[in-house]
């Protein structure tokens, strides 16, 4: 017996990011209580991927944060959620996102043997470094994905070149 992950020599190939990452999204899902240990993993990493201290959700989209120099990008994958479900709010540093994903029955006839649908409300919260530019700020809804640029602010220069008196102050 060979194990999918080897080649028919015994020799080992690296699993595709797809296949790594599904088995981490089946514990999420988890009935027997390991699920739970979900928000604990969550977390250990909170440092490195931001806050995101939005309440309990129905189901969580997929989110890519970037930076470039003049601006972070968002990606949030959101299929099936119509565009007007979705609510896109920034408070100084803080993006949040929310909206909700209506159950459709689509079976006319029949017994559903399996579903892996999720439907209900989602947050997100990301609280940014930078302070951004909220008259600049723009997003788009297309094929399930919703994009948005964010442009950071010009920090302020608190500086200023203080002039020094050499008058003889006697």
């Amino acid at each position: 017996m060979t194990n999918k992950n080897q080649a028919q020599n015994g020799v080992a190939c690296a699993a595709s990011p797809a296949r790594v990452a599904r088995p981490v999204a089946r514990l999420r899902r988890r009935p027997d209580g390991f699920g739970a240990l979900w928000p604990n993993l969550e977390a250990l990493f909170e440092p490195f991927w931001g806050s995101d201290d939005a309440p309990a959700a129905d189901f969580r989209p997929a989110i890519e944060l970037s930076e470039t120099d003049e601006a972070y990008q968002i990606r949030a994958e959101l299929p099936g959620v119509a565009r007007e479900n979705i609510e896109l709010k920034l408070e100084e540093d803080l993006v949040i996102l929310k909206g909700s994903k209506e159950a459709r029955d689509e079976s006319e006839e029949g017994t559903v043997h399996r579903s892996e649908r999720v439907f209900g409300s989602f947050e997100r919260r990301f609280r940014l470094p930078h302070e951004l530019d909220a008259e600049a700020a723009e997003a788009k809804f297309e094929n399930g994905v919703l994009t948005v640029r964010l442009p950071k602010l010009e920090p302020e220069k608190r500086s200023r070149v203080i002039p020094v008196d050499t008058s003889d102050p006697s």
